[in-house]
């Protein structure tokens, strides 16, 4: 695939919610916003994104490493080679 150039300082942000769902709002108001840097899924590849969360004041966001899990439900060696841990 040839490689693509994004200046993501003219890169709009858009809503999260295509791809975090309902979770990525809050009171109405989106708490995630992307940028899209590339987007090859239609070529077999994959995307990339800038992702920017905002949690309302006085709350937090907890971001959860459940991709382990997705790794483990694929079949995947969730340890790669020469990662002790």
């Amino acid at each position: 695939m040839a490689s693509t150039h994004v200046d993501i300082e003219q890169a709009e942000w858009t809503p999260g919610t295509p791809f975090y769902g309902p979770a990525a709002r809050y009171d109405g108001k989106g708490i995630v916003q992307l940028k899209v840097l590339s987007d090859r899924r239609a070529e077999g590849g994959g995307i990339a994104w800038l992702a920017k969360f905002s949690p309302p004041p006085g709350k937090l966001i907890k971001i959860d490493g459940s991709h382990r899990c997705q790794r483990l439900r694929r079949g995947w060696d969730p340890e790669p080679a020469g990662n002790p841990g």
